[in-house]
């Protein structure tokens, strides 16, 4: 442990990067937590392929579904029935690993429907 404090004493720009990166990862799992306890199933799946998409339209799977259905908190038979769910609401077209033409703007409204249905 010396080692690490001599380390961070002598360059504490590193110190700063760590701080952020674990502020980050804390983030990310109060988002989860959070996500797990209040949030329908729809809307998990909806988060985590906005997430994934990011600013492309586009998803490339690169976990398995059945590691992608434990990462938000339910089975792989329920998030594939979603997928399909959202591939018949014309969201999404599934293509292997591949989600394509994510309609974000409709997920969106989705997200907002369940969050506030009475707006």
């Amino acid at each position: 442990m010396t080692c690490v404090n001599d380390i961070i004493q002598n360059h504490p720009g590193i110190a700063l990067k760590i701080i952020r990166e674990l502020s980050l990862r804390l983030e990310k799992a109060e988002n989860l937590i959070e996500s797990l306890g209040l949030q329908g199933v729809e809307q998990r799946v909806a988060d985590i392929l906005l997430e994934m998409a990011g600013d492309k339209n586009v998803v490339d799977l690169s976990i398995s579904k059945k590691d992608l259905a434990s990462y938000i908190g339910m089975t792989q038979e329920t998030l594939s029935r979603k997928l399909s769910f959202f591939q018949s609401m014309g969201w999404i077209k599934q293509e292997g690993q591949r989600l394509c033409s994510l309609y974000v703007h409709f997920i969106n409204f989705f997200i907002f429907a369940c969050i506030a249905p009475g707006l």
